[in-house]
């Protein structure tokens, strides 16, 4: 059972790498277009974002945060698909940034940046540290309570 329950998570994983692969394929308007859509509903909470002179930096800040989150999102799901194999996980985290900005770099109105790679492999890393380093604390606690009782 726990080996099928780990097959289901890895296919989670890959299914959400795919996702945020499919949003980098978007044109550079499409991906504006989905951006905008989400900082008017922000605007709608925060009316002070709608100020012409902080949306263009708000717009920014919402583009960085949605990249940090896309890869926690994808740290935490690989930490959840396979705990007993980090240095793999690693490398997967590594990989799909890169790959995510270079195919950015083919499509029309979109670039590649090192500066969003680094914003991904932040997200990852904190997404892998978060829900793979919990477990490992549990594990701690687990062994130290059993050992004390001996």
């Amino acid at each position: 059972m726990r080996l099928l329950k780990n097959h289901y998570r890895v296919i989670l994983a890959i299914l959400w790498t795919l996702v945020i692969l499919s949003f980098s394929a978007q044109t550079g308007e499409d991906s504006l277009s989905l951006s905008l859509t989400f900082f008017n509903a922000i605007a709608t909470i925060f009316p002070q974002l709608a100020d012409p002179s902080v949306q263009l930096l708000a717009v920014t800040v919402l583009r960085k945060v949605a990249h940090f989150t896309e890869y926690f999102i994808l740290g935490a799901l690989y930490a959840k698909a396979d705990p007993d194999m980090p240095l793999d996980l690693l490398e997967i985290g590594l990989l799909v940034p890169f790959l995510d900005e270079g195919l950015q770099a083919f499509i029309d109105g979109r670039g590649s940046s090192i500066f969003d790679v680094m914003i991904d492999l932040a997200g990852y890393c904190f997404g892998l540290w978060l829900f793979g380093g919990f477990k490992q604390r549990r594990l701690q606690r687990y062994f130290r309570k059993n050992k004390t009782a001996e």
